[in-house]
């Protein structure tokens, strides 16, 4: 892994300042090389390590707004083009105990939104660690188009179809659901997606006798919180509560990793555009986490009984703002676009021009998502608390970003 500091360039101004604010960090674990600075730190569980998931070498594939996506790319683990380090990495993460105990505890297991970003990863780790996973799609890519794990099924399963999520429940032990929007279309709404398709989810797995059902929902999920995407969230934590009351709830902050759409799409445009807009002023917070570490955080809460029914919350290392994020991104790639503050009012009109085209760059629900600070709590149980130490995204954003360099 690379670290700020390892780069071969001079950094100057204004990234000079921002590499001084955030390169206070402990040097990554040999063994491992999308919200408080250092809160994970001290507040782990147990010295034990949990077995961390490969990064994918798939390209991710859009389809709208959609999240349900079709490709599972599997790790080529005889390969040497991941590197020595990546490959000793691997065959660690392969004989953990952890992994070992997950396939014993949860022989079959259905992902809702398995091919999404999140998705890709976990399911790896799932086959990684001998469990059977069961993807469920809106549309299943034939094999030929997509190399898909050993031991994954694909079943056609829309999230808002009754009938369809039962059989993909089926025979299921656990149940995880991660299918989430970020931009409404046709008939996938926040509430159709996030509320109701959460409980039906839920309500199928109860009666299906499913032993253990994680949902995904975000931190800044709130009934009060100014965008809709986020209190449609808080609705469906509520629904799956009623409907399976022992089900573990998941609050990410931003996820990232190396096919993440955050720091990938912010590279791109920072290297093409002349300006970027900050809206709100970049004053919003977040707390990034590694995908690797989010998807350790599920592997040991499908391997601890004592996980069922909390909420955790997953944020990474340090705290952020959202003009810090940009600086760090153009920082990496030597890319000097103006930043310019966008107050809220002008960003939700622009916005609100924009949605009612299909791929809209961004819509009103997105800026109103921005007036949230996506940090944890402080009040439930955090990736530490799972014997997950969170990595810090200087040690691992500069790799992949460097394909955007100048």
């Amino acid at each position: 892994m690379l670290n700020p500091g390892a780069l071969r360039w001079k950094p100057t101004g204004r990234t000079e300042r921002w590499l001084c604010r955030h390169q206070k960090l402990k040097a990554p674990r040999s063994v491992v090389g999308e919200i408080n600075g250092g809160l994970a730190e001290g507040r782990c569980g147990s010295n034990q390590r949990i077995p961390r998931p490969s990064r994918t070498s798939g390209v991710p594939i859009r389809s709208g707004h959609s999240v349900y996506f079709a490709d599972v790319p599997l790790l080529d683990l005889q390969s040497d083009k991941h590197g020595t380090a990546e490959a000793e990495r691997l065959r660690y993460q392969q004989s953990n105990d952890h992994g070992l105990r997950l396939s014993q505890v949860m022989p079959q297991v259905t992902v809702f939104g398995g091919s999404g970003f999140i998705g890709r990863h976990l399911v790896e780790y799932l086959v990684r660690t001998g469990a059977s996973a069961r993807v469920a799609v809106r549309t299943p890519l034939l094999r030929a188009e997509r190399a898909v794990p050993e031991g994954v099924q694909q079943i056609a399963a829309d999230i808002l179809d009754d009938e369809a999520v039962r059989a993909a429940i089926q025979g299921a032990d656990t149940v995880i659901n991660l299918v989430g929007i970020l931009a409404q279309a046709h008939r996938q709404t926040f509430t159709a997606i996030h509320e109701d398709g959460a409980r039906r989810v839920a309500a199928s797995a109860k009666h299906l006798g499913v032993r253990q059902l994680v949902h995904v929902s975000a931190l800044g999920a709130s009934r009060t919180a100014p965008a809709l995407a986020d209190r449609s969230k808080a609705a469906g934590e509520e629904a799956v509560r009623a409907a399976f009351p022992e089900a573990t709830i998941v609050r990410p902050s931003l996820v990232f990793g190396s096919d993440d759409h955050f720091f990938n799409g912010f590279a791109a445009r920072a290297r093409r555009l002349p300006a970027l807009p900050l809206i709100g002023g970049g004053q919003t917070r977040f707390q990034p986490v590694y995908v690797e570490d989010v998807v350790a955080g599920f592997g040991a809460i499908l391997a601890t009984p004592a996980s069922r029914g909390k909420i955790y919350e997953f944020g990474g290392p340090q705290v952020y703002t959202f003009r810090e994020l940009l600086e760090f991104v153009c920082a990496m790639i030597k890319a000097r676009p103006l930043l310019v503050p966008l107050p809220f009012w002008a960003a939700e009109l622009l916005g609100g021009l924009l949605q009612v085209f299909p791929g809209a760059p961004i819509t009103r629900d997105q800026v109103r998502l921005l007036k949230t600070d996506k940090v944890v709590s402080g009040s439930e149980p955090l990736l530490g608390d799972l014997g997950v130490e969170p990595q810090a995204l200087e040690t691992i954003v500069p790799e992949y970003l460097s394909a955007y360099r100048r």
